[in-house]
């Protein structure tokens, strides 16, 4: 399998326009974190090559996408295009971040004129690398040699399709300097203790990780320990991930603090034998576990919600030099590591109700469902076999009794039956027309998350775009921004929708050989979200997805603090200027159904009765005087129902209602969020935030149904007495 995954399927996109090509060669590879990746998530791949002349050039990667297709992925990580010079002799490393397909999928290397696109060299990579994970697996990693994230790793629940491994990058060179080299990362340990690169990250280094937390939803876990004074000083760029103020660091009194925590015995009495705790002021967060000092209970594991993602403390280092021999410190960081609030049902054992349908994953639901187009009906098999049967019937006995009825020569057998195979010929043609269409057809869903407090705002859309003929096409996406109150211009990616599991074109599944085609080439996240020369057969559709973040002006803030009840009070106000229609506020386990509100629109919560979020959401009946759970549908096209759950599938108790997991793209879940503080305001808009454009226009008036568009107000809540 590790072989498969970097061999070339043939020539694809070969340098057949160069008449000599270069003989470059490729001395290294490196992929992912310390060799491990996902399948189906953007991954680094740092590539070290050497010309034995002078050339300039733009280095790519081919990957297939999840059709199988070959993906272009350059090595330009921002801004306008400009080619890499190769000095002769010499070893270059050069990193390009490119989205992995299916994990028995093909890689390869090429070289291209940036001013006339001819494709200089081109090769296979080595074979040493090794196969990606499965798209559902979580990927743990460490920034230096942590065998404490290793263990930790082992100790969080898990399932067969949802294992959870762990890796660790011991060279700072090898960290990512945008933060969509994160993307397939679910945690990031940074350990401060002997192992630990942190203190050699660029500032590029730390800006990623911090756009990974805020945007992607990543979960950063920093552990400080003996060295915290100095990781932590005044101009450490460390400071900004840690929830509080750093006092002091002494020596860990509470030994047996530990030993209920992880049910491991304490560590060695003497003071010199003691691990070191960093103790925090201005502690902002869930304070999740506290210690016993000599100035009372120290914050020992803080929990805080920041941007899209959260920052979790750790105050000792799991790694250090006292803590690395004793046998708790796995489940200490592991419980650092999973939120007990937002315990998973995803490992639950199911049904794997939509497994029969090509799917185990509620983003394959809502792909399935997608893939349903506006005046674009399907020809069943049976149609197919009618319209055969009736053309052999009419070519052979109906053509032969018709000519004995009217007493025909026989000869005129030779213009009747190319007369019937051209009138069928035309009849299918005419069928097909009528079934197809004459114009390319587009589904468009989209989920918007605005962040009042940070002014922040990222979006994620899926595009399902028709074909109505086999065609090249190059497919844009513009964020119209002035509905969710985007300032400047989004940065932001457009590229193939990946489908876990081992179905039909699953990432997993065995791939069938593709035709050979040239492959086409995906724009490097920035201000640019196109796709150049994307293949679309007739009557196929190829599932896109894409990612975008900007800024937001000073939005109009709601008034939203806990009574002594922990229900919401205070006012509710809709700070776009767009209509938000079907609006629901959620917070907790508690959902308030507020229907519309206009631009300014201003409601007070006393005035609507809190509902059960989980009731809601499973849509329970009582019957009988009996609680009726409704049974999710897995084969429902139902988008607005679909979307509903993946927004909040743990708040209906995942996949032990769904029988689907919600692992692919488990970000957008912000069960985390309504249960560590936040609260959620989601509505409808009328009009579409991303437009998508084929061949530098518009998709022709009735060709694209209209937009599915979600926007979600993440809202503050202020605790009791706080202002």
């Amino acid at each position: 399998m590790a072989a498969a995954l970097l061999c070339v399927q043939g020539p694809v996109g070969a340098p057949a326009d160069a008449a000599e090509p270069l003989a470059i060669e490729i001395r290294h590879v490196e992929i992912g974190f310390g060799g491990t990746y996902k399948s189906g998530f953007w991954a680094p791949i740092w590539l070290t090559v050497r010309s034995p002349q002078n050339v300039r050039g733009v280095l790519e990667v081919l990957a297939p996408d999840g059709d199988g297709s070959p993906a272009a992925f350059s090595s330009l990580a921002n801004g306008p295009e400009s080619d890499s010079t190769f000095h002769a002799g010499e070893d270059e490393t050069i990193c390009v971040c490119a989205k992995i397909g299916p994990q028995q999928g093909v890689l390869s290397a090429r070289l291209r004129d940036a001013e006339t696109n001819n494709v200089l060299w081109q090769e296979r990579l080595p074979t040493s690398a090794q196969e990606p994970l499965p798209a559902k697996w979580e990927l743990v990693v460490s920034l230096g040699e942590s065998s404490a994230t290793v263990d930790a790793a082992e100790q969080l629940p898990h399932s067969e399709d949802h294992r959870i491994v762990a890796a660790a990058v011991t060279d700072a060179n090898r960290v990512p300097e945008v933060w969509w080299g994160w993307e397939g990362v679910a945690t990031i340990v940074l350990s401060t203790g002997p192992g630990s690169i942190v203190s050699k990250l660029s500032p590029a280094q730390f800006a990623a990780l911090k756009q990974w937390v805020e945007i992607g939803g990543g979960r950063l876990v920093v552990c400080v320990g003996e060295r915290g004074q100095d990781v932590l000083a005044a101009d450490s760029p460390l400071v900004a991930f840690v929830p509080g103020k750093l006092v002091e660091v002494a020596p860990l009194r509470d030994l047996a603090r530990l030993e209920e925590l992880t049910g491991q015995p304490p560590l060695a009495a003497g003071d010199t034998a003691r691990p070191r705790v960093a103790r925090l002021t201005e502690v902002h967060g869930r304070v999740e576990a506290t210690i016993t000092g000599l100035s009372g209970e120290v914050p020992l594991l803080v929990r805080n919600s920041h941007g899209n993602g959260e920052l979790v403390f750790l105050g000792v280092d799991c790694d250090g030099t006292v803590m690395e021999n004793w046998p708790g410190r796995g489940r200490l960081l592991a419980a650092a590591m999973n939120d007990p609030a937002n315990t998973s049902s995803s490992d639950a054992p199911g049904m794997r109700g939509g497994s029969r349908l090509g799917y185990d994953d509620l983003v394959g639901q809502l792909r399935m469902a997608m893939d349903h187009f506006p005046n674009v009906r399907v020809i069943n098999i049976t149609t197919v076999a009618l319209l055969t049967l009736g053309y052999l019937v009419l070519i052979g006995p109906i053509d032969f009794l018709i000519q004995r009825r009217i007493n025909w020569p026989s000869p005129i057998t030779w213009f009747s039956f190319p007369l019937l195979i051209v009138a069928f010929c035309a009849v299918g043609w005419f069928v097909g027309r009528a079934a197809h269409g004459s114009v390319a057809r587009a589904n468009l869903a989209e989920v918007i998350d605005v962040d009042v407090d940070r002014q922040a705002v990222r979006g994620t859309a899926w595009i399902h775009l028709y074909g109505n003929q086999t065609s090249t096409h190059d497919v844009s996406l513009a964020v119209q921004g002035a509905p969710v109150g985007l300032t400047g211009s989004a940065n932001g990616w457009l590229t193939w929708q990946g489908l876990p599991g081992s179905g039909l074109g699953g990432l997993a599944a065995n791939q069938i050989g593709a035709p050979q085609l040239a492959p086409y080439a995906i724009s490097s996240p920035g201000p640019q979200m196109t796709l150049t020369g994307l293949p679309l057969q007739i009557a196929g559709s190829k599932s896109m997805s894409a990612l975008w973040w900007g800024a937001t002006g000073p939005l109009e803030k709601s008034a939203l603090t806990l009574n002594q009840y922990d229900l919401l009070e205070g006012e509710i106000v809709n700070p776009l200027p767009v209509d938000l229609d079907s609006c629901l506020l959620v917070f907790d386990e508690w959902l308030y159904r507020l229907k519309s509100l206009s631009p300014g629109q201003r409601v007070r919560l006393s005035d609507f009765d809190p509902l059960n979020l989980e009731a809601r959401l499973q849509q329970r009946t009582i019957a009988n005087a009996k609680d009726v759970v409704s049974p999710w549908e897995a084969d429902s096209v139902d988008v607005p129902r679909i979307m509903q759950m993946i927004m909040f599938h743990e708040s209906a108790r995942g996949r032990s209602y769904t029988n689907l997991t919600h692992l692919y793209q488990g970000y957008l879940d912000m069960t985390p969020r309504v249960r560590n503080g936040r609260a959620i305001l989601v509505g409808r808009i009328a009009q579409g935030v991303t437009q998508l454009s084929v061949d530098g226009k518009p998709l022709a008036a009735g060709s694209q149904a209209e937009p599915w568009t979600w926007v979600r107000l993440v809202l503050p809540v202020a605790k009791r007495g706080q202002p």
